[in-house]
């Protein structure tokens, strides 16, 4: 495509002056087009990880590099380099690592605080979710993650295709090269929206290292959010995630953030299934009483019928604590079960709240609880405790009961309770620990009381 360096260097150099003069020009501007047009595209059009990557066209870059470094229009030149593809290799390859110029991270810089989001996304986001600008001072309440977290989620639809291209770039220049000026820029905006878009075009590795570094609350916790709840919707990212998202849960909770991020994850576990491995695993290696306190208590306890298929957090919690049973002490799962099982325990299937149940019933926390049937206590406690339950629902007849729906529902929250030590004496009679928490187990009761309760 070029016969020489010179036809090449006179490409490279055309090409950044049609952006130039397009740069001034107000309405549409398609700069990958121009790029496109201009032949160097398909000269750097090659995997990233291809080990011949520098040997093959080679002048392309050293002829980049060239222009780059006789400092001629930054803004043209990051445009071009930004439509290319590889761009963060190229930008490698042609920027000092050790002295980058000051120049190019003073325009990445500019380059990132110039930008908005665009009005018609901020005016359609408002129509659609009627989302305004978040208040950062909502970050100080132990209350705000729910509300905050849906908020920005919405966005994650756009991200990272909203922001240009050169913006993309300076964002990689300022997080490999300058990393406090990025923390900085960053630290400087007062919108947290923008902060949240531009979290998207920022390292995993990059951004855990912003937030462990961040003394600015706003900033650390945007990065969190980005990162939790991208990891949720991208299929594609958890297995190069997986380390940062535990080096994440270990940066939160030496933050002291650890209860406020249980709230936002954990309250309802089913909507962040792809984290419960990292997250199970983070548990067991902070191992302290205290993040197991946060994990447990941020748990919503329901009763799910088992009459019914249907997504709850059961099986995330149970994906969860299994991988916790990998990593953590002995002691620390004991502790974990009997916490589980006193938090279960004081629950009684919403028997406090007066929660009607007309079927038996699972809950979040029936993997914990089941460990600790089967690891925490003797054979001879489990059955005892098994002939207690089994006590209260003999009594159910001579017991004063408000309403026909409380009766129906005393039997079943027995009935229900019966479920966990009978899934902790089928493992130790199979001598597996592994339990399919999809088994319904029947009582077997008097014609009567089959009538009585339609069990």
């Amino acid at each position: 495509m070029f016969n020489n360096w010179n036809q090449l260097l006179d490409s490279i150099k055309n090409t950044l002056a049609i952006i130039d003069s397009m740069s001034h020009e107000s309405g549409y501007r398609d700069f990958k087009e121009v790029v496109e047009n201009s032949g160097l595209y398909y000269l750097f059009e090659y995997p990233s990880n291809d080990p011949r990557l520098h040997s093959h066209n080679h002048y392309a870059i050293d002829a980049l590099k060239e222009v780059f470094e006789k400092k001629e229009n930054w803004s043209s030149i990051l445009i071009l380099i930004s439509h290319l593809k590889n761009p963060e290799f190229i930008i490698s390859k042609i920027v000092n690592k050790k002295s980058p110029c000051a120049d190019v991270l003073n325009h990445a810089r500019i380059c990132i605080i110039n930008y908005h989001i665009p009005r018609e996304f901020s005016e359609q986001y408002f129509e659609r979710f009627k989302i305004t600008e978040l208040d950062m001072f909502k970050f100080h309440s132990s209350d705000s993650p729910e509300i905050i977290g849906r908020h920005l989620s919405y966005y994650n639809e756009l991200l990272p295709a909203i922001i240009p291209n050169d913006v993309k770039i300076s964002l990689y220049i300022l997080a490999e090269y300058d990393c406090e000026t990025l923390y900085n820029v960053l630290s400087s905006s007062t919108s947290i929206i923008k902060t949240y878009c531009l979290s998207s075009c920022i390292s995993l590795e990059k951004a855990i290292e912003l937030i462990i570094t961040s003394s600015t609350e706003h900033v650390s916790k945007t990065l969190a959010f980005y990162i939790i709840n991208n990891t949720n919707i991208n299929k594609n990212n958890v297995k190069i995630s997986s380390n940062y998202l535990l080096e994440l849960f270990q940066a939160l909770y030496r933050k002291g953030d650890f209860d406020y991020w249980m709230k936002y994850i954990n309250s309802y576990p089913c909507r962040f299934p792809r984290i419960q491995p990292d997250l199970g695993k983070a548990l067991a290696l902070i191992n302290t009483p205290e993040v197991l306190d946060s994990y447990l208590n941020s748990i919503i306890l329901h009763n799910n019928s088992l009459d019914y298929s249907y997504t709850n957090s059961r099986e995330p919690v149970a994906q969860c604590l299994t991988v916790f049973k990998q990593y953590s002490t002995l002691a620390l799962q004991s502790l974990c079960w009997e916490k589980a099982f006193t938090a279960w325990c004081k629950w009684d299937f919403g028997s406090s709240n007066n929660d009607l149940l007309f079927s038996v019933s699972s809950s979040e926390l029936d993997y914990p609880v089941t460990q600790y049937f089967l690891n925490n206590i003797t054979e001879k406690e489990r059955e005892q405790f098994i002939n207690k339950t089994w006590e209260k629902l003999s009594s159910i007849d001579i017991i004063w009961h408000a309403s026909k729906s409380e009766q129906v529902s005393y039997y079943y929250r027995c009935a229900s309770t019966l479920q966990l030590p009978f899934h902790a004496n089928l493992a130790y009679e199979k001598n597996d620990s592994r339990m399919d928490l999809s088994l319904r187990f029947n009582l077997e009761i008097s014609k009567y009381h089959q009538m009585l309760f339609g069990a």
